[in-house]
């Protein structure tokens, strides 16, 4: 089956001016029509296919959607997502991806609003020269670094005197932990209901000792193959104490046991040696770095 693709008027006369075709991918789309596109870099496509996944649920909220535009020429297929907003968009990984001044043109005029722009770090140099060549004042607002876990590898922790559960209610400490990872996570001011849509987004789990909440973290994206934790906190007053390392641990083995799931993934920010090295030192491997750029 082909994938269910539409050209506007608008864009039929942009096609005149550049040779990129630029397609928006309906709603309609069937996963397994993208993940002929998708499987060979699943994981690095994971934010894409979990995307397309939701597109498929009844409760999907159609104002949250994120749009999904195929940008290609003969034999050349670009897939781009736009997330959450209108401000910013990421590539999809493909393998020999060549990014020239014809396609940051169309990314441009067909996108204006968005100044966030997610690369896997192949390509990110490559945009870099390009855009900047073009008069673009891009510049790296975050690096990170993708990694996997499966049964094989994780390392098991065991701490009795701690106990691990699912957080039912949105609290005081759990509201400013989640609070602390977006700020520290992409260093900006957080607001209210952005703590909010995060709590009612992810499932959140948290590490505790005689009812005292230690770490936080959360399940988030799920493709089919594997299944993502992200929001990895612990309040600044007790860290190095070890416990996101036990946290993780013990989430990881408990997805692999209880979710038809091969690996765990999660992103850690490559300026961040502690919790690289704490990924690392549970059997987390790394499979590639991200770049985030904002103009």
């Amino acid at each position: 089956m082909d994938l269910v693709v539409s050209i506007s008027t608008q864009h039929s006369e942009m096609l005149q001016q550049n040779p990129w075709a630029a397609r928006l991918i309906e709603d309609s789309v069937t996963f397994d029509d993208w993940k002929k596109h998708l499987r060979e870099f699943e994981l690095l496509n994971n934010r894409f296919i979990s995307f397309i996944q939701t597109s498929e649920s009844q409760n999907q909220d159609s104002y949250s959607m994120p749009q999904m535009w195929l940008f290609s020429r003969p034999s050349h297929p670009v897939p781009v997502c736009v997330l959450e907003s209108e401000f910013e968009l990421m590539m999809c990984h493909r393998d020999k991806v060549v990014f020239d001044i014809d396609l940051v043109k169309i990314l441009r005029k067909q996108f204006p609003k968005a100044h966030v722009l997610t690369l896997h770090e192949p390509f990110a140099g490559q945009w870099k020269e390009v855009a900047q060549g073009m008069g673009y004042l891009d510049h790296v607002s975050l690096t990170t670094h993708l990694y996997k876990v499966d049964q094989d590898t994780l390392t098991k922790i065991e701490e009795p005197q701690f106990y691990f559960k699912k957080i039912e209610r949105l609290d005081r400490e759990v509201y400013r932990s989640i609070e602390g990872f977006i700020r520290e996570t992409m260093r900006k001011r957080v607001k209210k209901d952005e703590v909010n849509r995060s709590y009612q987004k992810h499932c959140f789990y948290g590490l505790f000792h005689r009812g005292r909440l230690l770490s936080i973290a959360a399940k988030t994206r799920s493709i089919p193959n594997a299944r993502c934790i992200s929001y990895v906190y612990t309040p600044p007053e007790l860290r190095g104490r070890a416990y996101a390392r036990v946290l993780v641990s013990q989430m990881a083995q408990d997805i692999l046991e209880k979710e038809s799931v091969q690996t765990v993934f999660l992103y850690a920010d490559q300026s961040n040696p502690s919790s690289n090295r704490l990924y690392q030192n549970l059997g987390f491997q790394k499979v590639c770095g991200c770049v985030t750029f904002v103009s």
